[in-house]
């Protein structure tokens, strides 16, 4: 369990801390938009994505709020979204079904034309706030035809009958706003886009400890992306071998960095090589071509290094902290080992099948005796959210192992229901 620390500035915490009811759900999901109540009674939206999209906003990207109403099995379900112009040509866009509880708070804010964002990264850090205001026009127009709707309840029934009615009412809501222009007639009874003006809070800073291990100060406007996402991954591999975990080993032998990260118990070794796609310090114009050439460069280079660590591991080379206090893996020959390439954020436009044959392939090396995966942070940190120690964690690593092999593509999460539903 890690114990998250903010600091404060001039008396008042720079961050958001989430109500009873959504904490459970937001430690459980792996992105997410919500509408939480606030102690002065207004409303705020609240999203969790990945950080390097927090970036864009903190940059200022453009954002806009997405509200649909759409009929499922003769149901009427609202569904929200956030949409963040965080390149030119594939901006992000996370979205959700909103429990019909949550249509006067929605009315509010498009009356008030007014609200708050808070955003979460893959840590549950609240790393980015800001006030909001919403176009008056579009925020009208949906008003005005939301009043109209007769909103039906989806959190109701088994949870089985939850989630598939969940997931039909967001496919049709996918199929609008991802929709070309070509397709004709909107899959939804009433939709809108509502651009949002923002003005950014003052960045905080977030500390975390546990027993084993500490970091911070973590902040939104960090320009050593590369580092921070180290000490980030770190923290998350000490939660599964707390107290065995290393923040850049190094070879004594040349006193040359090992991995970024490695930690081991008894039963297993995972080694982590993390790539941090940049955010504050490269041309937010950038093409999607030029970002997935360099997320694909990253895949490879850090394939290389992570075959290069575990030879030094099986071979027996003397391993030693940053101190230079050695390291000692017990059956380093033989240990089940975790090869993982850690990315900022997946992408979607890379070749996922070519990058499946070659973890496969990779995998099947007895020098290397490894399982060799390929997944972004978000993943990462919602598994090891899901393993109360190493054991747990190597089920699900080979498990989603497998996955990839089976299926031929790398580009995929393991999916669990969510925890609206009461499923743990």
């Amino acid at each position: 369990m890690l114990f998250r620390g903010v600091l404060q500035i001039g008396g008042v915490a720079m961050a958001y801390i989430p109500s009873d009811a959504l904490e459970y759900i937001i430690e459980n999901s792996k992105v997410g938009l919500w509408i939480d109540p606030m102690h002065d009674g207004a409303f705020a939206l609240v999203c969790k994505m990945p950080e390097g999209v927090i970036k864009a906003l903190y940059l200022g990207a453009e954002c806009s709020f997405l509200l649909s109403v759409v009929q499922v099995e003769s149901l009427s379900i609202m569904c929200l979204g956030l949409r963040i112009q965080d390149e030119p040509d594939n901006p992000f866009t996370v979205i959700g079904c909103s429990p019909s509880d949550h249509l006067a708070s929605v009315k509010e804010i498009l009356g008030l034309r007014a609200t708050r964002l808070h955003c979460l990264n893959e840590l549950n850090h609240p790393v980015l706030s800001a006030w909001c205001s919403l176009d008056a026009a579009t925020a009208q127009g949906a008003l005005d035809r939301l009043r109209s709707e007769n909103l039906t309840p989806v959190i109701a029934g088994e949870p089985s009958d939850v989630f598939r009615i969940s997931e039909l009412a967001l496919r049709r809501f996918q199929k609008h706003i991802y929709r070309s222009d070509k397709e004709g007639e909107l899959p939804a009874e009433m939709t809108a886009a509502i651009p949002l003006a923002m003005e950014i809070w003052e960045p905080g800073e977030v500390f975390e400890v546990s027993p084993t291990a500490r970091g911070g100060p973590f902040r939104i406007d960090d320009d050593d992306e590369g580092n921070k996402l180290e000490r980030q991954v770190y923290l998350s591999i000490d939660a599964i071998y707390p107290g065995r975990t290393y923040h850049r080993p190094e070879v004594r032998a040349t006193n040359k960095e090992l991995i970024d990260v490695l930690g081991f118990d008894r039963g297993s070794i995972c080694l982590v090589e993390s790539k941090s796609l940049s955010v504050l310090t490269v041309d937010p114009h950038r093409s999607s071509q030029r970002r997935a050439s360099n997320v694909r460069k990253d895949v490879l280079k850090a394939m290389k290094q992570l075959r290069g660590a575990l030879t030094r591991i099986r071979s027996g080379s003397q391993i030693c902290d940053v101190y230079g206090r050695p390291i000692m893996i017990a059956d380093h020959q033989d240990l089940l080992a975790h090869a993982i390439v850690l990315l900022s954020e997946m992408y979607f436009f890379l070749d996922w099948e070519l990058i499946a044959r070659e973890v496969a392939s990779a995998s099947e090396s007895e020098r290397h005796k490894a399982l060799f995966h390929v997944m972004d942070f978000i993943e990462l940190s919602h598994i090891v959210n899901q393993c109360k120690d190493a054991d747990d964690f190597n089920q699900w690593m080979i498990q989603r192992w497998a996955w990839v092999k089976t299926e031929g593509t790398a580009y995929g999460r393991i999916i669990q229901l969510p925890p609206t539903l009461g499923v743990k």
